[in-house]
């Protein structure tokens, strides 16, 4: 009788484990449906960078669920900040569009893509799009399995996340560092 009660408990345990997941996997999916819509309904009536800012936003909320909906907003947001000449917003969306790239597996575009965004951040001396660019540049190269590559690019990528002091960047900068390294078989510089 008390195997019983046990096996009951786990179980009762492990269910309420999994709907609570499930509720908050659903209730991910659902708030980002109400942003999308949201973003949607915002991006007809605004103009300029605004809407150039909004279009990247939607692709990025996109990108993993649907990247080929996130390449039609990318590739908007790109065209309008070309017309208008605001160089950050066309470093976003070139990122944007190499994200859906490379989600897609087509590592070779997503590469393209982050490369002339790098050279444009450059031109432009935008650090926060400079090291965006590069820790992209580093993710596809860890993905293809080109671990050196993707090492020097993460490097490169730290040093100007540093700059701006840019927490974030520096903690998932690690993070990638770490997964070369676990590539290697190295896991005691992984940790």
């Amino acid at each position: 009788m008390k195997c019983n009660f046990k096996v009951t408990v786990v179980l009762i345990g492990l269910w309420s484990f999994c709907a609570a997941d499930a509720l908050f996997c659903q209730s991910v999916i659902v708030s980002q449906y109400k942003m999308r819509d949201s973003l949607l309904q915002s991006v007809i009536s605004i103009e300029g960078n605004e809407k150039v800012n909004t279009l990247n936003e939607l692709a990025w909320i996109t990108v993993y669920s649907n990247p080929k909906e996130s390449h039609i907003y990318s590739k908007s947001a790109l065209n309008i900040a070309k017309k208008t000449g605001y160089k950050t917003g066309e470093c976003v969306s070139l990122n944007r569009i190499g994200v859906g790239y490379d989600i897609q597996g087509k590592y070779d575009s997503a590469l393209i893509y982050y490369h002339d965004a790098l050279t444009l951040a450059r031109k432009i001396n935008d650090t926060r799009q400079i090291a965006g660019s590069l820790s992209n540049i580093g993710l596809t190269h860890w993905h293809i399995g080109n671990l050196n590559d993707a090492s020097k690019y993460f490097f490169s990528a730290f040093n100007f996340f540093e700059i701006d002091d840019n927490i974030k960047g520096l903690a998932s900068t690690y993070n990638n560092l770490g997964l070369v390294y676990q590539s290697h078989n190295n896991l005691p510089r992984a940790l």
